[in-house]
């Protein structure tokens, strides 16, 4: 269990969510995490809780532009 734990939290601080601290507010009907000044020139996830955002934000991180 020790074990799980400690990768669960290894891969927990590595994610870019936690490592760059997107601000988390609400648009419209769903969470957003953004990282910059707007959606044009930022990163941003979306989700229907704060952490499926951050999961979304997490994905878009790593996306191609």
């Amino acid at each position: 269990i020790r074990r799980g734990a400690e990768e669960y939290d290894s891969y927990h601080r590595a994610r870019p969510s936690t490592l760059y601290k997107p601000k988390l507010s609400m648009d419209g009907n769903v969470w957003c995490a953004l990282l910059g000044e707007n959606l044009q020139e930022g990163v941003a996830g979306f989700g229907s809780s704060p952490e499926k955002a951050f999961l979304d934000f997490d994905k878009m991180w790593s996306k191609d532009i």
